[in-house]
């Protein structure tokens, strides 16, 4: 089942203006401004919540709907409904208006294509398999034209089906019977491989790389599963059945013990309560991270595709599809993670790896891992971590010692903890200022630049500047620390790229010499800071004053640093921490970066 299916129906204008269109869809005494698209008019209902309680499926208005001529006569609708097809809709549709009709419906999965129309006796279905085709590199060529595309219209309704020669009839005595209520996948499965045998197959695991591309092969096997944990993986199982979630291979089925160990199952996950088209999990704090596993029988699974990288704890728009990444510039430089390499020889360097849950985890708690080089720290103790970014507490759950072969994540992918804190520590009482005493490696060599803006420390730190023709590729790490008795952030990632940087550098200096005239928005690809440059005003210019007070008509330059905040999981929740700079401060910051570039000439 999905979440959404999009919908086309092709009918007649007067069909369209006599039995779609409504005025009254919530209430029949209740006449709308503009009208809605709605099927109550073909069942005589006189509300949605009728016909929902009815015959299933209405119209989802959150992507909105629409209509447009597309020939003398004829009409386009589009839209959405949720989870299923709206097959009664369709059903009665086709059959009051037979050749003037035809509705396409398909999950957002994109496993497969119906087209409804009337062949003279009733209502057939024929379908299009598009699930690893042609349609899948149509997609991949055309990445810019396919993002710019918003629902209610949807890609499938772009891409050529009139040169697509295998539609299929699906063949059912009751079609209502087959969608209203159940996900026919099975049936589907079934009948369309109906000529291969599971059996005579070879089990496998395919690991996909980021854009697609096939990184290795293995045999479906127990010990080789423990290689998709908490990726994106794809799981078709022998009754023709296909699951997708993140992998969790390490839980009992009780789901209260994690002992890292393949048993008979393993579980995906998906997130109850994200918004696919922004990436971002809504509904109310008690509510957002909640989780669905599926268990699933290995014996029972026939494939399994895994996506490397794409578990939300490496980066990227949270998703529960399986889909390859479009924004991704460097995926070529990204290698298979070790313990998927065919070594012989296992790594004898050992690394001391905790397992830990965060302090601030309710209900069911994942697992973690950390490396420490404290090798004091046992199970129970409490440790400050960076979670995707940010600072967090977290309880150490259980230790061991791994080689790079069988660690259970991979060495290069594992952050090291920041330190051990004790029982009354609380992140609000931490001070950055003893950071100072600290030793930071990665920006040793100049250290960090620290300012205070009437009583907020800002910490700012540049590493990993690459000079070059290749710098735009090159990620560099930022290193930005803000502390106020109302905010307390951290944050040490790759935000921007060298050249990002440079950038940055350009207009800074263009700001303090007066060469920028206008406002000015500094964005970078990974979305989590925003510069905004502001020139020197004559405030009496503007015509927004009637006074301005002897000495203050000169507006000086200054800079807005925004943050654009996350919650635990990455998901950005539209809220903004934002930090003013004067002309003093932010010479200060291009001093620093103009340092740290000249470091690496």
């Amino acid at each position: 089942m999905a979440n959404y299916v999009v919908n086309k129906i092709i009918c007649t204008e007067e069909i369209l203006n006599k039995y779609f269109i409504d005025y009254c869809p919530i209430d029949e005494n209740e006449k709308l401004e503009e009208p809605y698209i709605s099927f109550n008019k073909l069942f005589g209902v006189k509300t949605l919540n009728e016909y929902a309680e009815k015959y299933g499926e209405y119209i989802y208005y959150g992507y909105g709907f629409s209509y447009e001529k597309i020939a003398e006569g004829l009409i386009e609708i589009k839209f959405l409904t949720r989870y299923l097809y709206p097959i009664c809709a369709i059903v009665k549709a086709v059959e009051m208006f037979k050749e003037n009709l035809i509705w396409y419906s398909c999950e957002e999965n994109k496993i497969y294509l119906s087209e409804f129309f009337w062949n003279g006796k009733k209502v057939q279905e024929n379908t299009l398999y598009i699930e690893n085709t042609e349609y899948n590199e149509w997609v991949n060529e055309n990445e810019d034209y396919i993002e710019a595309i918003e629902y209610p219209d949807d890609e499938i309704w772009h891409y050529d089906l009139k040169n697509r020669s295998d539609w299929r009839n699906w063949e059912s005595d009751n079609l209502i019977q087959r969608y209203f209520n159940r996900y026919p996948s099975e049936e589907y499965y079934n009948q369309m491989h109906c000529n291969t045998s599971s059996k005579e197959k070879t089990k496998k695991i395919i690991f996909y790389d980021l854009k697609g591309n096939i990184k290795k092969e293995e045999v479906l096997t127990k010990e080789n599963l423990v290689h998709i944990n908490g990726m994106m993986t794809k799981c078709y199982m022998i009754d023709g059945k296909v699951q997708i979630g993140y992998a969790d291979f390490g839980v009992i089925s009780d789901r209260k013990k994690n002992d890292r160990s393949i048993h008979d199952d393993i579980y995906l996950w998906t997130w109850d309560n994200l918004d696919e088209k922004t990436g971002k999990l809504i509904e109310n704090d008690d509510e957002k991270f909640n989780q669905t596993f599926k268990e699933i029988k290995i014996d029972e699974v026939e494939k399994v595709e895994t996506i490397l990288y794409s578990n939300p704890r490496w980066g990227g728009k949270l998703t529960n599809k399986f889909e390859f990444r479009k924004e991704e510039n460097n995926l070529e430089k990204l290698e298979i993670p070790s313990f998927l390499q065919n070594n012989k020889q296992e790594n004898e360097k050992k690394y001391y790896f905790l397992f830990v849950k965060y302090d601030d985890c309710d209900g069911y708690c994942k697992e973690y891992n950390y490396i420490s080089n404290d090798l004091t720290i046992k199970v129970g103790d409490r440790v400050l971590v960076d979670r995707m970014g940010n600072l967090a507490v977290a309880t150490v759950e259980n230790v061991g010692f791994y080689n790079e072969i069988n660690a259970p994540y991979p060495v290069d992918m594992t952050k090291s903890i920041i330190k051990k804190v004790d029982d009354d520590f609380e992140l609000d009482d931490l001070d950055f200022y003893d950071e100072e005493n600290e030793y930071d490696e990665e920006f040793e060599d100049e250290g960090t630049l620290n300012i205070n803006i009437e009583d907020t420390y800002f910490k700012f730190g540049v590493s990993n500047y690459l000079q070059g023709k290749d710098n735009d590729d090159n990620r560099t790490k930022i290193k930005l620390i803000i502390k106020n008795r109302y905010f307390n952030y951290y944050k040490n990632s790759e935000l921007m790229t060298s050249a990002e940087l440079e950038r940055l550098l350009g207009m800074l200096e263009g700001l303090l010499e007066g060469k920028i005239n206008k406002k000015e928005k500094i964005e970078f690809y990974e979305p989590d800071l925003t510069f905004e440059l502001y020139p020197k005003l004559n405030l009496w210019k503007t015509g927004k004053f009637t006074y301005i007070k002897k000495g203050y008509e000169i507006q000086d330059i200054y800079m807005e640093l925004h943050i654009h905040l996350q919650d635990n999981d990455g998901a950005y929740i539209c809220q903004e921490y934002i930090v003013t700079f004067d002309r003093e401060e932010i010479e200060k910051i291009k001093e620093y970066i103009k340092r740290k570039m000249q470091m690496n000439d």
